[in-house]
């Protein structure tokens, strides 16, 4: 048997263990998978850990998903790329890092069967998960502009803007929101337009299912399936091959995880 686990910090209310399970219970392999809420100076436990083989393999989130990269030895092109990491693994004495959330992310994309060619996207939140969302909508063609505090100038993201300057916007194609701000058990939201229409609201928030920020978008969508596929995606690395990631695979999961 297998073990894995989620390396981040107050992820008390994570359902991945749960998660992880079903995707084990539809491909019939059997595994532990723990949570582990800590602080940065414990990180280096646990990938000891992982190189002991005490552990076969870690998801990371926040708001570890760029600290971690310090720990890795062997970078995937897509975790490079982002400069972010969620899924580790060990073969050869070496540490491998990669980001799943990007698969998972892409898999969104397709199935909403849109033309992102010239959207302009504003991403709330300039954390590893916005660096995902940012690369994946500049391959598939969109303007992704990130929204933060302070604004300025980003050697990632280029030019930000504030949340003063979104509202200004009478126009919004598609609104993400990267941050953890609307999540249960705290709620709220991180941002509230006024008179504006948002065509699209994508929150990676998957509890509560419709977040407050969701409501003022046309159409909107949660985090559920972000979840769902990358975690299919982490599990396929670790056990060395494909696993079932089909729509009624999909829908049965996340009857489950509901």
């Amino acid at each position: 048997m297998k073990h894995f686990g989620l390396i981040g910090k107050n992820i008390t209310h994570s359902i991945s263990n749960q998660l992880h399970q079903e995707i084990a219970r539809h491909n019939g392999l059997e595994l532990t998978y723990e949570h582990f809420d800590v602080e940065e100076d414990e990180i280096e436990a646990l990938i000891n850990d992982l190189k002991k083989g005490k552990y076969d393999g870690f998801n990371v989130t926040v708001p570890y998903k760029e600290i971690i990269l310090g720990y890795v030895d062997v970078l995937s092109e897509n975790a490079k790329e982002i400069g972010a990491v969620n899924t580790l693994s060990y073969k050869n004495g070496q540490v491998y890092g990669n980001n799943t959330d990007l698969i998972g992310f892409s898999r969104i994309l397709d199935n909403l069967n849109l033309d992102y060619q010239g959207k302009v996207v504003y991403i709330l939140g300039s954390g590893g998960s916005s660096r995902m969302v940012y690369y994946a909508f500049k391959k598939y063609g969109a303007t992704p502009v990130v929204v933060s505090r302070k604004g300025g100038s980003s050697s990632y993201f280029g030019q930000m803007i504030t949340y003063e300057a979104l509202s200004k916007m009478d126009h919004i194609d598609i609104l993400v929101n990267c941050t953890p701000v609307g999540s249960y058990p705290n709620y709220g939201t991180p941002y509230e337009p006024v008179n504006q229409v948002i065509e699209l609201v994508i929150d990676l928030i998957y509890n509560p299912r419709k977040t407050i920020l969701m409501e003022y978008g046309i159409k909107s969508i949660n985090g559920i399936d972000l979840l769902i596929y990358q975690g299919i995606a982490s599990e396929s690395i670790w056990q060395k091959k494909s696993l079932k990631d089909d729509f009624v695979t999909i829908e049965s999961i996340k009857e489950v995880l509901k």
